[in-house]
């Protein structure tokens, strides 16, 4: 199904030191503390003490000293129990063998890398999410090849959403049908906290879920997006958000407590003409209202399958995994929510042909001949 392949050898040995600093601390806090999200960062700002200063320090550390040792001198500096087994050694039994910041270190992070262990589970749970939307629609149709970069950033990535210090994007990599992806997931270091894993989540949940499987059933040479697609950039957006927070909303577990603000933010900062800061002021977004568009039109798409068609909400995402898959040109997606649109405004629609066609594809399942009827259907009626 997804074949994802996550290239770690850009977080070096000093940024994984910050990493594992800041999951050991924050997890503890989060479990003493009613406040630990960047949405209620002014709440933070006013509770000054050595337990939030992490927060808002660099998360780089000296080099000359070990990863574990780091760990503990700043969960110590704040007040907190040290570890009762040092990360490293969770890693491998000899401590003198730990990392050391060479080449020799993928090994450990590939086999277990524990300083990276949050990082790592929500690099699980977005392609556990993608995988879930995607078997029942395309099962062994589809094979997605996809490449992971994790690139750490300074401050702030340029397109931050809703500043959470995570940026995501795709390129598609085909050559004569033989189709791979490769994703860039920019990690911003100054703020990064607990919600930062949640959105590094969703954010690979959307590369995976909209760009990565569009157009894998086809075969061909795919064409890239635009980002004022309503359709993968709106539509698959919905499907990608929702079901990973369905995925995750009842782990107790500290980064996903709070997996439904923090996606309800990094919505409205998709949808949002401009951003303010305190990170990284979103630059004017002329496609931010096609995006919305979409998105409303998928939430209109799902009312339309539970309601009018009275089918179940699994069947809606097994039809928009279909329909992405398929990579349908960007008139045929543009058709598919005009005529949600049409639908869903009309006071009392009755009987449709376009509801027609939906059952039709809800018993079958043929997303050709659903695609073909759209095509003809749409061209007579522009």
């Amino acid at each position: 199904m997804f074949k994802v392949i996550v290239d770690y050898s850009e977080l070096s040995l000093s940024v994984r030191k910050g990493l594992a600093a800041r999951q050991e601390l924050l997890t503890r806090i989060a479990d003493s503390m009613e406040v630990t999200s960047e949405i209620n960062r002014q709440d933070l700002a006013r509770k000054r003490n050595s337990r939030l200063a992490l927060l808002t320090l660099p998360i780089a550390s000296p080099a000359n000293v070990r990863l574990e040792d780091y760990v503990d001198r700043v969960i110590e500096e704040a007040g907190l129990p040290k570890l009762p087994v040092g990360l490293c050694l969770r890693c491998t039994k000899d401590a003198g063998k730990a990392c050391n910041g060479t080449a020799d270190d993928d090994a450990y992070i590939e086999q277990s890398g524990e300083c990276l262990r949050m990082l790592k589970e929500a690099v699980s749970t977005a392609i556990l999410a993608a995988e879930g939307v995607y078997t029942t629609a395309c099962g062994q149709l589809m094979t997605a090849d996809v490449h992971v970069r994790l690139r750490p950033v300074d401050d702030c990535p340029a397109r931050s959403a809703a500043n959470f210090c995570v940026s995501g994007s795709s390129q598609f990599l085909d050559q004569s049908g033989a189709q791979a992806t490769e994703v860039t997931i920019e990690i911003g270091l100054n703020h990064w906290n607990l919600n930062s894993y949640a959105a590094f989540a969703l954010t690979l949940a959307h590369e995976l879920i909209c760009h990565a499987a569009f157009g894998v059933v086809s075969g061909q040479n795919r064409d890239s997006t635009e980002q004022s697609d309503r359709f993968v950039e709106g539509w698959m957006d919905h499907v990608a958000r929702t079901e990973l927070v369905a995925l995750r909303h009842e782990s107790g577990d500290p980064c996903w407590r709070e997996v439904s603000d923090v996606e309800s933010a990094m919505t409205q900062w998709r949808n949002a003409e401009d951003w303010p800061p305190p990170c990284q002021q979103k630059s004017r977004d002329y496609t931010s209202i096609d995006r919305k568009a979409g998105r409303n039109q998928a939430v209109a798409a799902e009312r339309i399958f539970t309601s009018n068609l009275q089918r179940r909400r699994s069947d809606f995402i097994q039809f928009s995994a279909a329909f992405n898959a398929a990579g349908v040109a960007v008139g045929v997606r543009n058709a598919l929510v005009n005529e949600i649109r049409v639908a869903s405004s009309l006071h009392s629609p009755g009987h449709l042909p376009f509801f027609d066609a939906l059952n039709t594809y809800c018993v079958s399942g043929d997303m050709q001949a659903f695609t073909k009827w759209l095509t003809l259907y749409g061209a007579q009626h522009a």
